[in-house]
């Protein structure tokens, strides 16, 4: 690792431990209780592959430190919106650079939300697809429920209750139309059935 990567993950971690340190009667562990890999635990949950993306990350630096890094710079009371965005755009080269495959997320560089969003994508596992997906929509709180209302969702929801649960899909995250076919696909190749 070259010594700009190693200083960033060194200030990253410092960074960490000092609002463990200033937060923990207050807070606990708050940023390691809320950490999650929805695509991840899908796959596990129901026996598929190839849905969440594991990345490359420096060593020393976890998907569990990277998410809990992001929310801690983003929208921190006692930074400015300047340091916000310092902070998130230094993360987010230095996944870059670690993962060629990041470079194909169009994005506003000065788009300090979609920093945010783009990097929680990585620490949660998500793919490049649904990270371009979600970031590419301003009004990512109403995403979920427009993607339910797709073709490629409610043929999906048919395909995962017939064969896969009986009960109503909930994927915990906004997938994009490429995730969802891949998924249909790959529920109806587990269960050997025809839909």
């Amino acid at each position: 690792m070259d010594d700009h990567k190693h200083a960033l993950v060194e200030t990253i971690a410092a960074r960490l431990k000092q609002w463990r340190e200033d937060h923990a009667a207050l807070f606990g562990e708050i940023p390691d209780r809320v950490f999650c890999q929805p695509a991840a635990d899908f796959e596990k949950t129901y026996g598929l592959t190839g849905i969440s993306q594991q990345y490359n990350l420096p060593e020393g630096l976890s998907s569990r430190d990277l998410q809990s890094y992001a929310m801690l710079s983003w929208r921190k009371e006692d930074l400015t919106a300047a340091e916000q965005h310092e902070r998130l755009a230094g993360v987010w080269r230095l996944l870059a650079s670690c993962n060629p495959g990041l470079d194909k997320i169009a994005h506003d560089p000065r788009n300090t939300d979609a920093l945010y969003h783009m990097i929680m994508g990585v620490a949660s596992a998500y793919n490049i697809d649904d990270i371009r997906r979600f970031t590419s929509n301003s009004v990512q709180a109403h995403m979920a429920r427009e993607m339910e209302k797709t073709p490629e969702f409610i043929k999906l929801a048919e395909v995962f209750n017939r064969h896969a649960a009986p009960e109503r899909l909930n994927l915990k995250w906004v997938a994009s139309p490429e995730t969802l076919r891949s998924i249909q696909d790959k529920i109806i190749s587990k269960y050997r059935r025809d839909f």
